[in-house]
């Protein structure tokens, strides 16, 4: 399986992708920002689309800034059932 992210925009700045491929919502967390994407692809490959970066500090929580993404991002499914989301840093009586 080879996971790339494949980027291609549409005349009114969206991107081309298979909905009905859709597997989740994927992010990074980091110290300064988060990344989101949508995966989508089959046993064969994973491409992500409609990558957007934010800064951390500008959302009060992961929830807040994923509705932002939703809400900034054309083109992205209204049901997304998941999401796998990498955080950097410590962990603190088992929160990030």
């Amino acid at each position: 399986m080879s996971i790339e992210n494949m980027a291609l925009p549409d005349a009114q700045g969206g991107e081309h992708f298979d909905h009905s491929a859709v597997l989740g919502l994927v992010a990074d967390v980091g110290g300064t920002h988060v990344r989101f994407g949508i995966a989508v692809g089959n046993e064969h490959a994973i491409r992500v689309h409609c990558v957007r970066r934010y800064a951390v500090r500008a959302h009060e929580s992961i929830a807040h800034a994923a509705h932002h993404y939703r809400s900034d991002t054309p083109g992205i499914p209204s049901s997304l059932e998941r999401a796998p989301v990498p955080v950097a840093g410590r962990g603190r009586r088992g929160r990030v």
